[in-house]
């Protein structure tokens, strides 16, 4: 079985009630199980 076919990878982000932008953002490669998430700054000035 391959590693695609054995899960299911969903994301969802929300920019709140407070913020007009979402910086979130999620990557995803099923075929070799790899999720990566990157949480935003918040209204953080870079």
């Amino acid at each position: 079985m391959k590693v695609e076919d054995a899960i299911e990878i969903v994301s969802q982000t929300n920019p709140g009630m407070v913020r007009s932008h979402n910086e979130d953002s999620v990557a995803q490669n099923a075929a070799c199980g790899l999720v990566v998430l990157a949480d935003g700054m918040g209204g953080y000035n870079a």
